[in-house]
């Protein structure tokens, strides 16, 4: 199912729409159902937003399996400096302690989005917000991500509202970049969509973005046909008609 429900909502990318829905039935790698509520819906871009997590999810995933050698996995710490040098020195020392199975979950301590407006999403359009900065606490426009809103792992001291964390995320746009030397958005295509013969993927970006162009946290277009075919690489648990994407181990 693909839609967004604001009417006004931009991304400026060509080929998106706020008002198009789709919605999509795959039984036994076939489409059974696919439907569209206006002319155009079946060929345009869908905003995905924080499925980008599950996208980032995967990636980290594929890294760990790639990168062996890195014992990347659940229980690492995000800040590393094999992997998130941007980081350090750390602009508050409970950042030390934060794993990346904390930052899944939702219980870094990194700023929720509830916390302040500025991380309120995937990717701001304030002029003077810079992605890569903020992300780890070091934009001095926007100091508001340097101090963490509660202690690692322990969300239910947080008094303000729900712990869900884009900025958490967002982090992992730097690591896949580090580690690979790719930007994050490449990473993807060469790692996942590509691989299972997606076609047009795009990004919302603002000026604060510099030269990322995936957002982890969720910036990505997607065709539905597309989105789909991400869900169903799920459900298979990384095999692609008998080709393995990800193992299983």
């Amino acid at each position: 199912l693909m839609s967004l429900p604001y009417e006004n909502y931009s991304t400026g990318v060509s080929g998106y729409k706020p008002s198009n829905k789709a919605a999509i039935v795959v039984k036994n790698g076939w489409i059974v159902g696919e439907y569209y509520n206006q002319a155009g819906a079946n060929s345009a871009l869908y905003y995905t937003a924080s499925n980008g997590k599950t996208f980032a999810m995967l990636l980290a995933g594929h890294l760990a399996q790639t990168y062996p050698g890195l014992q990347f996995g659940f229980t690492s710490k995000l800040y590393d400096r094999r992997w998130l040098s941007d980081g350090f020195p750390l602009t508050d020392s409970r950042k030390a302690g934060i794993t990346l199975d904390q930052v899944f979950r939702h219980a870094s301590g990194i700023i929720p989005e509830v916390h302040h407006q500025i991380a309120s999403g995937a990717v701001q359009t304030e002029p003077d917000w810079n992605f890569a900065p903020f992300t780890v606490g070091k934009d001095a426009q926007w100091p508001q991500s340097a101090r963490l809103a509660y202690t690692p792992g322990q969300p239910s001291t947080y008094t303000k509202g729900s712990a869900y964390s884009s900025v958490a995320f967002n982090h992992l746009s730097l690591v896949f970049r580090n580690v690979t030397g790719k930007e994050a958005s490449v990473y993807l295509q060469q790692a996942i969509l590509g691989r299972i013969g997606a076609g047009r993927a795009a990004y919302k970006l603002t000026s604060g973005m510099g030269d990322t162009k995936y957002a982890a946290a969720g910036n990505a277009l997607l065709g539905a046909r597309d989105f789909a075919r991400v869900g169903y690489l799920m459900l298979h648990e990384g095999d692609w008609n008998g080709r393995r994407i990800f193992s299983t181990a």
